[in-house]
């Protein structure tokens, strides 16, 4: 009955804090790994790593129409593969995840990858088109580079993007750090 009144009580506040926790990531990042075991040896490379993630992406999307279904569908299988959606969706919602329900984070989850794939799918489709260039690198302490890309395209101008590549046991993850 306790968790009964918890989950009713904090699923507004759950809802908004989704949100905010979603607007957050957007703006400060997201945590992806590509773990292939046949693209080891060319994801020691940062700069390759990042060149050959952004194609990945942009090569899902068909320019002049809405996102539909199918591009979501292609982007989640891309996500669900590449990023680390649990630790994501636990970033985003922060300090309140301690305080959710089990049931209530597993619905958060739900909507939370939900909705990062359907904005993805907004987002980068506006950038269908584009083609990505690596236009920066550099160490950042042992196990970390800093990567700077450039996506450039006639309906999007050029947008900076800066990458933090780390080396982990598992390969290299991304974390985007913003433009």
């Amino acid at each position: 009955m306790h968790a009964a009144k918890i989950s009713a009580s904090h699923h507004g506040r759950i809802r908004v804090l989704m949100i905010i926790g979603f607007a957050t990531l957007i703006t400060l990042g997201f945590a992806v790994s590509l773990n292939s075991p046949a693209r080891r040896e060319e994801l020691a490379d940062p700069p390759h790593f990042i060149q050959d993630f952004v194609n990945q992406i942009l090569g899902q999307m068909i320019v002049d129409r809405p996102p539909v279904e199918a591009d979501r569908a292609r982007l989640r299988e891309l996500f669900t593969k590449a990023c680390d959606l649990p630790t994501i969706g636990r970033f985003a919602l922060g300090y309140y995840w301690n305080l959710a329900s089990p049931e209530d984070r597993e619905r958060f989850q739900q909507l939370f990858e939900a909705n990062l794939i359907d904005a993805s799918a907004r987002r980068f489709q506006r950038y269908s088109g584009a083609h990505v260039i690596v236009t920066d690198q550099r160490p950042d302490g042992q196990s970390d580079a800093i990567v700077v890309s450039q996506i450039a395209g006639e309906q999007i101008g050029s947008i900076v993007l800066k990458w933090r590549v780390r080396q982990e046991l598992s390969g290299l993850k991304v974390v985007l750090s913003g433009s």
